[in-house]
């Protein structure tokens, strides 16, 4: 296979010499040249690229946050279910941060009454709550989060031991090899730490790509036990699932629609059964009707079967296409970044506090950075999806491809949109500037500096959830009689979005892989998130949002996302050596195990296909769309 990848080299030699230079030829560009928005130099302080700064402001952010909610949370904990009846002054802190008790009833008849009382006694102190956290049980959480909520936090479980792996790596064996090398003479400098410090024909390369050729078996490997489903007795289990079932089916019959709506659902006495008429209905073709298994109840917009197919079709194409065409001139953060430089007010920034203006364009890229996932998600709730899990699938695949295109892939060519690398492909006087800029030391800094931002103020921001508090205000205040605002009141409870944290933390973790070799300081923040964000996330499943729905595909997706971290980060490094030394065996061996890993990848001897965790009791149901 070398051979032959040797050939394919040759073959395009004379094209590659456009892009790539040889070893002797290759001096790293500026940072002028790269970055396509000019920053001025105070706005990130010269000490390791503005890191300790931004870490220690980060930190004090994150302390102020925590110890507000702390607050809230504690007064707010005795009120309960009382506070969707009575009138107090201090409604909207008991229903925004205190327990939701009252929550639906089918939650409420598989909750156990025991072990609510236990929480309630060992969760009301200052930050008791970090704890009980920690120690709820998987049993608490299943009753309390649902089935994919237990999926979503055992999947996080994974990627910390993943993160782990990469940051003892890391730490231990990358960052002393980037550390001996002496492109870089300032050993205080922040690009002293980074694979640029090495010299390009140094041998410890060949350790670089040995670690990372090997962490797509270790991830497939931890993946790979994490989509494995542990084996139950099939009696006990479908006797216990027949029975809470039936204990339901009244009410299920009594919320029943009694209007035709083009869908029928037919009810099969075992689930060969329901295989056999699928593929039977499925093989005709003289039947015009779609036959598949139906989700569950809880899982289905049963307001949106009712739309025409035709309809629901130039819904969603209008929808993307308007969508498609405002994220492509503003696909990155850094658009509005030089909008603000650009403002009067930045300068008199720059004077008041130098510290205040080096801790500004992150938060400026996380925070415009959360905005478009939640305008993806707004989009994809016009589309009208007939099942939860398909919208939150959906979610989850869009904000994760936008997330790392905008924050990951175009900053790492010193591009700013999808705008700007239209421009420079079909420009005919480009230059070869974006290939060279592909690990630029500040720009390591830049996603360093990112990841610490979402893991003290970006997870602090989640636990406070002053979004979502902002919006109850907002309903509230339009309400127009005391009925409309009890019923806003009792919807304070909304479903946990599993679709956009699948994504965010996606991102994370790829963007932590990816840069772990190139730059290994970003892997103990990638760790720091990963924890932080699993503490807030469990809290929140528990205390704050109902169960979310995810039709139990949702954690079999975000398995195969990251099983394509580790390709992602071999196309770079690879991308990167052809930039530094061109063609060479190291090239040679990169490129194959990069066809390699994508070819696992691909036909799944990774990571197998993941299949839909449903109930067994509705796998013999079939549902037909005339």
């Amino acid at each position: 296979m070398l051979n032959l990848t040797f050939n394919i080299f040759l073959s395009i030699n004379k094209i590659t010499n456009i892009f790539f230079c040889s070893p002797s030829q290759y001096t790293p560009p500026s940072i002028d040249q790269c970055m396509i928005i000019h920053r001025n130099r105070t706005l990130i302080l010269n000490l390791y690229n503005g890191v300790p700064d931004n870490l220690l402001i980060n930190s004090f952010a994150f302390l102020f946050l925590v110890l507000l909610f702390g607050l809230l949370r504690k007064k707010a904990w005795n009120y309960g279910r009382l506070a969707l009846l009575h009138k107090s002054e201090n409604r909207w802190m008991e229903l925004f941060y205190g327990e939701h008790d009252s929550r639906d009833a089918e939650i409420q008849c598989i909750e156990a009454a025991s072990s609510s009382s236990h929480l309630s006694h060992s969760d009301r102190g200052f930050l008791s709550w970090i704890v009980t956290a920690f120690r709820l049980p998987d049993a608490e959480l299943l009753k309390r989060a649902g089935p994919d909520g237990l999926l979503y936090v055992s999947f996080q479980r994974h990627l910390i031991l993943l993160t782990f792996i990469m940051t003892v790596v890391s730490l231990c064996i990358i960052l002393p090899i980037n550390f001996h090398g002496n492109i870089s003479g300032d050993p205080s400098a922040f690009s002293h730490t980074t694979l640029s410090n090495l010299d390009s024909r140094s041998p410890w390369l060949w350790v670089h790509t040995i670690i990372l050729l090997s962490y797509l078996p270790i991830g497939a490997f931890v993946m790979r036990r994490f989509i494995k489903q542990k084996l139950v007795d099939a009696l006990e289990f479908y006797t216990a699932e027949e029975a809470r079932l039936t204990a339901l089916v009244e009410v299920e019959r009594k919320a029943a629609l009694s209007r035709p709506i083009g869908v029928a659902f037919v009810t099969l006495g075992t689930p060969g059964a329901a295989r056999t008429m699928r593929r039977a209905l499925r093989s005709s073709p003289s039947i015009r009707w779609l036959v598949d298994y139906a989700p569950s109840p809880a899982d289905i917009f049963w307001e949106n079967l009712s739309i025409p197919r035709p309809c629901w079709y130039l819904n969603a194409i209008l929808i993307n296409a308007v969508l498609g065409l405002a994220l492509f001139f503003l696909t990155t953060p850094a658009v509005v970044v030089t909008a603000v430089n650009n403002l009067s007010t930045t300068g008199e920034i720059k004077k008041l506090s130098p510290l205040l203006s080096a801790f500004l364009p992150t938060v400026i890229l996380v925070s415009i950075a959360a905005l478009m996932p939640a305008i993806v998600g707004r989009s994809e709730s016009l589309v009208r999806h007939w099942t939860r899990s398909g919208l939150n699938r959906t979610l989850m695949r869009k904000t994760l491809l936008l997330l790392l295109l905008m924050v990951l892939i175009l900053p790492s060519l010193g591009l700013t949109s999808a705008q700007a690398f239209v421009e420079w492909t079909i420009n005919a006087n480009n230059n070869t500037t974006p290939w060279q800029c592909v690990f630029l030391p500040d720009q390591g800094a830049l996603f360093v500096n990112y990841v610490i931002t979402a893991a003290l103020l970006g997870t602090g921001m989640e636990l406070m959830r002053f979004s979502e508090l902002a919006l109850y205000t907002i309903r509230l205040c339009m309400a127009r009689s005391r009925a409309e605002r009890i019923y806003v009141r009792k919807a304070v409870l909304w479903e946990f979005p599993l679709g956009a944290h699948y994504a965010w933390l996606l991102l994370v973790f790829t963007m932590t892989t990816v840069y772990s070799l190139a730059c290994p300081l970003i892997t103990p923040f990638g760790l720091l998130y990963m924890l932080i964000k699993h503490v807030v996330d469990r809290h929140n499943l528990c205390f704050a949002y109902g169960p979310a729905v995810g039709g139990g595909q949702l954690s079999g997706s975000a398995a195969s996302a990251a099983g394509a971290a580790p390709v992602l980060a071999q196309a770079a490094f690879l991308a990167l050596g052809l930039v530094r030394t061109g063609l060479s065996p190291l090239a040679a061996v990169q490129l194959s195990g990069l066809a390699i890993s994508i070819l696992g990848l691909v036909t799944g001897a990774t990571l197998p296909a993941s299949k839909p965790k449903v109930s067994g009791l509705f796998f013999s149901y079939l549902y037909f769309y005339t």
